[in-house]
């Protein structure tokens, strides 16, 4: 009985467990339990919940923003500033302070921060300077002429030396300048200046005998050069006078820069350099007549005058009575 009981148990039943225990003990037995999903991730079977879940786990790991919002003083760090603080202070310290860019370029203009080497060249009348960085030396290749023009890489630019226009005595052939070339604003500016150059200077004519004694100047070169010519008084008496139809008065060399009361400078003449220099010749011819108006006898005279064989003018004077008493006319006459 009991083995007619068990015989369908062995042969229905034994095989199905037998598959449930295989399928239980394979490697994927769990992956097609179901599941309830917890909030965030998605799946209704054990295998889709783990790979959720190893997906949502690399992620984060994945995540370097900081998700947690992690500070630095939590975890005992330095902050970015202090680690950057803490590394100027130890560079300093150890005497490499040189080479540390918060010594050598705090506001970070990179090559504008350092002096940087150009090329010179000339081109037929073009002097180009290539190169790169606000502040720059170049050595110059070949004289500056008048005329000359300069570029900044092979562009046009106004080049300045003080407040002067670049010449010849600021780019000198085998000499170094230095300079700060703006190319935006399409100019170079040569350091120096700031006096007048042998250029200009040999446009200067003045000579000693040109410029008041004592007083200071330079012409023709940077020698500096004292005058010679003698500072009159307010009065200045003639050296001499030339006579003609006009007088030419000879005055000693020299400025006749001061005024006098008259509110100009004078030149006085004596009565003698003037006699000297015209011998005014004078001439009087008299006429005279006796005569009788009735019975009153009478005298008539007439004087003319002559200065340089021109005639003047003349007087003439009458005496009626003939009595002894004189008769006087006069005259003026001017010499022209």
């Amino acid at each position: 009985m009991q083995e007619k009981f068990d015989e369908p148990a062995k042969k229905l039943l034994a095989p199905k467990f037998n598959a449930l225990v295989d399928a239980l003990q394979a490697v994927a037995a769990a992956a097609s339990l179901g599941a309830a999903a917890p909030d965030g991730l998605d799946g209704s079977t054990v295998q889709d919940l783990l790979n959720a879940l190893k997906k949502f786990a690399d992620a984060h790991l994945a995540d370097e923003s900081n998700p947690h919002n992690v500070k630095a003083a939590q975890t005992g760090a330095y902050t970015r500033e202090e680690t950057d603080q803490a590394i100027n202070n130890k560079v300093v310290a150890i005497g490499s302070g040189d080479m540390a860019q918060a010594v050598y370029d705090p506001g970070h203009l990179g090559v504008d921060a350092c002096v940087q080497k150009y090329t010179h060249t000339k081109s037929g009348s073009v002097h180009n300077f290539a190169g790169s960085g606000v502040n720059g030396i170049a050595k110059i290749t070949a004289a500056f002429n008048s005329g000359d023009t300069v570029q900044l890489n092979g562009v046009p630019v106004t080049a300045t030396c003080g407040g002067d226009m670049v010449d010849g005595d600021t780019l000198v052939m085998g000499q170094w300048v230095a300079f700060a070339a703006d190319a935006e604003a399409g100019q170079i500016n040569f350091k120096g200046g700031g006096g007048l150059g042998n250029t200009k200077l040999a446009q200067a004519t003045a000579s000693e005998n040109d410029v008041v004694a004592s007083e200071t100047f330079f012409a023709g070169n940077k020698e500096m050069k004292t005058g010679s010519l003698v500072d009159r008084g307010t009065v200045t008496t003639a050296l001499s006078i030339k006579a003609g139809n006009t007088a030419n008065i000879r005055i000693p060399t020299g400025a006749y820069r001061k005024k006098a009361s008259s509110g100009y400078p004078e030149v006085t003449l004596t009565r003698s350099q003037i006699l000297t220099a015209y011998s005014i010749k004078v001439r009087v011819d008299i006429s005279a007549h006796l005569g009788t108006h009735g019975s009153t006898p009478y005298a008539n005279a007439t004087a003319k005058i002559y200065i340089d064989g021109t005639s003047k003018g003349s007087v003439s004077a009458e005496s009626q009575n003939m009595n002894g008493a004189d008769a006087t006319k006069s005259t003026t006459v001017t010499v022209s």
